[in-house]
């Protein structure tokens, strides 16, 4: 075996050793694969041929050495493509770069994205409860109707809903109690802190046929909810308690049908308490009560007195209710008692002072008992009685 000086080139399936000078590398062949020392220059498949011709470099000269000058058969290297691997490699070079390059400013813009996007929550955070009150109400009694319109998005979807039912229910603007807007509201307008994160929006307001000035007030309660404020809670005049206004009220009972006043108390209990604790889906729970626990025929009665409230559309006037809404001061006092064998009492006091009294026909089925018929007592403290439900 022949050594060169700067290294062995061995082929141990053969009898002949050889050494392959290529330009500033050696080459070496060991079982078919091919190696390189201090240099990059490898055939583009990265392989070393075996073959019966001369040792072949493309792009330059191959030195053959053995001991009789003879060919070396069996033991040969072909190191072919040399120039496309580089051409190959520097490619490949290039891509990453400008792959590296998108991505850094990539990179770049979405982190400035998300420094934006934390600032603005910095800064909506930083915005007081009493600065988004004032801001809601400013909106809300502006002379434009567009800005009015934006003002409403600012509230809850839970009160939204409940707002449209005091509206019917006072015929009044829940959120200022009147019935128009005027400047001297805009000009007097007031936002002042209350106590448990409440706020009271004040203004002045002219008495309708009068000169008189009287000074309107109106809690509100605003909530960050996902980061934003929004307005959650209005107390109406009647309300006391706002601490208890704003706290989760109990899952009533369910309804008891072991005996007529149990079976109306329940009733009421389960009709009422999604409108007073504000629930989205209210009117949709009071109808699912209705198709289960009314008669047909008082059904029919219900639809008819929907049907002929001030604003069917949006609010439907409730018989059961005697109104559109129900407010927890009305839940809590609500009282039943037993007429006769087959007729309840019930009572609830609404808007403060407002108490309606009903006495509620109960029939027993085989499902169970079921309300037959609603009727409430004339100003001379006698029910109504008649052959057909009345209203």
């Amino acid at each position: 075996m022949r050594t060169s000086r700067r290294g062995d080139w061995l082929n141990p399936r053969a009898d002949v050793a050889a050494v392959v000078l290529v330009r500033r590398t050696d080459c070496w062949v060991r079982r078919g694969g091919c190696l390189a020392r201090r240099g990059d220059c490898f055939a583009g498949s990265m392989r070393c041929f075996v073959g019966s011709m001369r040792c072949f470099v493309g792009g330059g000269d191959s030195i053959v050495l053995g001991y009789d000058n003879s060919t070396i058969r069996r033991t040969l290297c072909f190191f072919l493509q040399k120039i496309n691997y580089h051409l190959i490699r520097i490619s490949y070079f290039k891509r990453i770069f400008a792959w590296s390059t998108r991505y850094k400013c990539l990179m770049r813009r979405t982190l400035l994205l998300c420094f934006a996007l934390l600032f603005a929550l910095s800064v909506s955070a930083q915005t007081s409860g009493e600065d988004f009150v004032r801001s809601f109400y400013e909106k809300y009694l502006s002379e434009d109707s567009r800005i009015r319109d934006s003002a409403l998005q600012m509230l809850t979807p839970r009160l939204a809903a409940k707002a449209r039912r005091l509206r019917a229910e006072m015929n009044v603007d829940p959120f200022t109690l009147t019935k128009e807007i005027t400047p001297e509201m805009r000009k007097s307008l007031c936002v002042g802190a209350s106590e448990n994160g409440w706020f009271v929006a004040s203004f002045t307001n002219c008495l309708e046929d009068t000169l008189l000035m009287e000074t309107i007030c109106i809690p509100v309660y605003p909530e960050q909810i996902e980061g934003r404020w929004q307005l959650a809670y209005i107390a109406t005049a009647w309300e006391e308690d706002l601490g208890k206004l704003i706290s989760p009220l109990d899952a009533p009972k369910a309804i008891d049908e072991s005996s007529p006043t149990k079976f109306v108390e329940t009733f009421y209990q389960n009709y009422a308490t999604p409108f007073a604790a504000m629930d989205i889906d209210a009117p949709e729970q009071a109808k699912r009560l209705r198709e289960k626990y009314l008669t047909k025929s008082l059904q029919k009665v219900f639809d008819s007195a929907a049907e002929a409230g001030e604003e069917p559309v949006l609010t439907h006037y409730d018989l059961i209710l005697h109104g559109y809404d129900f407010d927890r001061s009305a839940l809590k006092s609500i009282s039943v008692k037993l007429w006769d064998d087959q007729e309840v009492c019930v009572r609830f006091v609404k808007m403060g002072d407002i108490e309606t009294v009903y006495i509620i026909k109960v029939e027993k089925t085989p499902e169970g008992y079921r309300i037959a018929d609603i009727n409430e007592f004339s100003d001379d403290g006698v029910p109504a009685v008649d052959d057909e439900p009345t209203i």
